[in-house]
């Protein structure tokens, strides 16, 4: 396989919180790579199992640096990547592990002309059924991670051009990054934690970067190893759908919104209200607050396309 990358051009990102449990795998994987980072940032997200002195003792050549408290895997990787060195940023979570050739075969397609975003094909942890072969925007607005949950039978097993990939185990350029960049941000800090990595390949997409996913690339991915409560969970997803909808540029047309995701959100809500009814009545307050905000974020981009014509700049995409 050839590659006109180094190792010298890839910088890695990782970030934890409470990831004692599973650290270790994924650092361990990095070491077997065949073409391996010129080096690995640790953001340590205030951890309170030990984590931190875990990387210190087992792991000294790993750049470590701890927050007094988490402020959510954006704000870590916000403030690693402006201290990285190469041209390359790779972003990995901490319950996953690599094949040891997943860098060496996302490198193989970063020549490609236009191209800011790879990602490979993720794999449950025990490799029985498919993770993520990247992100898709649904009709609906809904982001989703394309074939998550089905048996691993060979299904998109070509490169193609995809909407977004899974910031678990994602290559970004440089360029790419400092173009998307928004003051000190590179991924949204307003979404904390989920969606993040839908948003920043929604402003590539508008922007005109290209998105490819690379299934010769195989990573293992745990899902939810920082153990993060169900009900958390489902109210930074529902929170998080919207301010992204907002600063996006979908709901701008309140006639076409409603056509295409109106009745998912209607029957989301009174789901939402009835199982989770504290939290979802806290992140409609927080949306009340937020979406002015997220929808002057927005006005940034240079090329704000319209959901229909975006549909179209995604080959392959499910749009």
């Amino acid at each position: 396989m050839t590659s006109s990358v180094r190792s010298s051009d890839i910088s890695l990102v990782l970030t934890t919180w409470n990831s004692r449990h599973c650290i270790g795998e994924c650092l361990e994987s990095l070491r077997r790579q065949t073409l391996p980072p010129t080096e690995i940032l640790l953001v340590d997200n205030g951890s309170e199992d030990g984590t931190a002195d875990y990387i210190r003792l087992e792991y000294p050549s790993v750049r470590l640096i701890a927050l007094p408290k988490n402020r959510g895997p954006a704000h870590a990787r916000n403030i690693a990547i402006p201290q990285t060195l190469g041209d390359q940023i790779v972003i990995l979570d901490s319950d996953v592990r690599l094949h040891p050739h997943y860098l060496e075969r996302l490198a193989s397609q970063a020549h490609r002309p236009g191209i800011g975003m790879l990602g490979g094909r993720i794999l449950s942890y025990d490799g029985s059924t498919l993770d993520s072969a990247g992100l898709i925007l649904s009709r609906s607005y809904r982001f989703l991670d394309r074939a998550h949950g089905e048996p691993d039978t060979g299904q998109h097993s070509h490169f193609e051009w995809v909407f977004g990939v899974c910031s678990c185990a994602a290559w970004y350029s440089r360029e790419c990054l400092e173009d998307l960049r928004s003051g000190e941000e590179y991924f949204d800090e307003d979404f904390f934690y989920l969606v993040e990595d839908v948003d920043l390949a929604w402003r590539a997409q508008r922007r005109g970067w290209k998105v490819g996913y690379e299934p010769r690339a195989i990573a293992y991915h745990q899902r939810n190893g920082s153990r993060l409560k169900r009900r958390q969970r489902q109210y930074l997803s529902f929170r998080n759908r919207y301010l992204m909808l907002a600063k996006n540029g979908a709901l701008e047309n309140k006639w076409e919104y409603l056509q295409r995701a109106g009745l998912y959100d209607a029957t989301r809500l009174l789901y939402m209200l009835g199982t989770n009814t504290r939290l979802t009545l806290k992140a409609l307050r927080e949306l009340r607050r937020l979406s002015p905000r997220m929808q002057e974020k927005g006005r940034f981009s240079q090329n704000p396309l319209p959901p229909k014509a975006l549909a179209r700049t995604v080959p392959g995409g499910e749009l």
